[in-house]
């Protein structure tokens, strides 16, 4: 069991560690809270995994673990060496002891704090138990993700993907999956799933630190009591489904991009652009993501005073560049060795199918404020919003209801003029639609809480003496 354990988290930490030394190696990186780097480092590192190993299987080099890690062992010792002469110098603060800094908070923000932290801190506690208690049961888990991964990992390494089934699908998961195999030396349906709770803590406090960022502690925590509330976002932390890591790889990005817009780190494009071409290498959506990543920047670019246009079009170059790598090179694999698309992008006359708008925002509008898995959040999110129209309107809560308004515009059109109207408004509702939702979810409870923090000055004062 010792063995075991070991290996698995070697599994774990080897990509984590190389992920979060790729950060630490960057000179403007010197004062971000480790705890935060840690955290970018974890989605990083996987990214780098996945797509290396992808690299090999495509030049038919046989999957081992020595071939696999040893670059990253490589990676490590030199990113570690170079960040070792961008430490703080001495006697400042360490980063990480300012993460969760909550002293000077008033008596009933101490209590309501200390009941976020243990509402929290219970979901965090569920979600391991059950990724490591109940072995993969659900059927995307088996049939698109899974039954990849046994295949890679029986045969050593890739395989024509048009004989496998929905061969047009990105590869992150199964290929992780295919990692951990190959670590511990067996397949194991319940093991595979032991990174899964990391990505579920790793996003928790890239959540709470953006918004300590932009507000303060308190509200932080309670942003991040808010997006642990939803049943289905707890959930599907447990499951083998590519839609936490595209939530992951969503809503950092798009964190990424608006920190990057204040602070002027070019690390945090640089990640953002990296982890927005890791969308694209997650699920199909993904390539819908990266272009709305990219018409985002586009907006942010244009209104600044900061650049000149030479300085705006390098840094649209530097986000473009990485991000359509990605995608570019998965494209062309497909391209290259036959695999059929999936057909589910064919447009269609929106003329044609009028008849599918009723029901189109029948089902949109049943999931979000009629089932149980978002808890009341949309509800909330529709009160905060119609009191934020009477009201000053924060520049940060109006770019993310504007990124919320384009993502649901995104599937509103997929489900009216292409033939994904039966997963999102048709008899497939039920199951897909939660979970391209899930996608975004955790924007509707920042805008809620960035909207809360502007109204409730009293409140985010917390004692008056502090910036709490």
């Amino acid at each position: 069991m010792a063995v075991l354990i070991l290996k698995l988290l070697f599994a774990l930490l080897l990509p984590w560690i190389a992920g979060w030394a790729v950060i630490s190696a960057r000179k403007d990186t010197r004062d971000i809270p480790l705890l935060f780097k840690i955290s970018l480092g974890y989605g990083l590192g996987m990214g780098f995994l996945s797509l290396w190993i992808f690299l090999l299987g495509v030049i038919n080099v046989s999957f081992h673990v020595i071939t696999i890690s040893s670059p990253l062992f490589v990676l490590i010792i030199l990113c570690i060496s170079s960040a070792l002469k961008n430490t703080s110098p001495p006697g400042k603060p360490s980063p990480f002891l300012t993460f969760f800094q909550m002293k000077n908070f008033s008596r009933p923000l101490m209590i309501l704090s200390g009941l976020f932290c243990i509402y929290i801190l219970y979901n965090i506690i569920f979600v391991f138990w059950r990724t490591l208690n109940i072995p993969l049961f659900v059927w995307d888990g088996y049939a698109t993700i899974a039954y990849k991964a046994k295949v890679f990992y029986f045969n050593k390494g890739l395989i024509p993907l048009r004989h496998l089934p929905h061969s047009s699908y990105p590869l992150l998961l199964p290929l992780l999956e295919t990692w951990i195999s190959l670590t511990i030396g067996e397949w194991n349906d319940q093991l595979i799933k032991f990174f899964l709770p990391f990505t579920f803590v790793s996003y928790l406090c890239i959540h709470y630190y953006f918004l300590k960022t932009l507000t303060k502690n308190f509200w932080a925590l309670f942003g991040t009591f808010l997006v642990v509330s939803s049943n289905f976002f707890v959930a599907f932390a447990t499951v083998s489904y590519r839609d936490f890591f595209m939530l992951y790889y969503n809503c950092t990005t798009i964190f990424l991009l608006m920190l990057w817009n204040k602070q002027r780190i070019d690390t945090y494009l640089v990640l953002a652009a990296i982890l927005s071409g890791m969308t694209t290498f997650t699920k199909l959506e993904g390539s819908g993501y990266f272009f709305i990543h990219l018409f985002f920047l586009t907006v942010l670019l244009t209104r600044t005073q900061t650049y000149c246009f030479k300085e705006k079009i390098t840094r649209w170059l530097t986000f473009f560049t990485p991000g359509a790598s990605v995608w570019l090179t998965f494209t062309a694999f497909k391209v290259s060795t036959n695999v059929p698309t999936s057909g589910r992008f064919r447009i269609f006359f929106p003329w044609e199918y009028l008849d599918r708008l009723p029901d189109i925002f029948s089902k949109f509008s049943w999931n979000l404020f009629l089932t149980g898995n978002w808890s009341l959040i949309w509800i909330i999110l529709v009160l905060c919003l119609s009191y934020l129209t009477k009201r000053q309107k924060p520049e940060d809560a109006m770019q993310i209801a504007g990124l919320l308004l384009v993502f649901f515009l995104l599937y509103f059109f997929l489900s009216w003029i292409t033939p994904n109207y039966i997963s999102f408004a048709g008899h497939d509702a039920i199951d897909v639609l939660p979970r391209v939702i899930l996608h975004f979810f955790p924007l509707a409870p920042v805008l809620i809480t960035l909207i809360l923090f502007s109204e409730l000055p009293q409140i985010s004062s917390g004692s008056g003496r502090h910036n709490n």
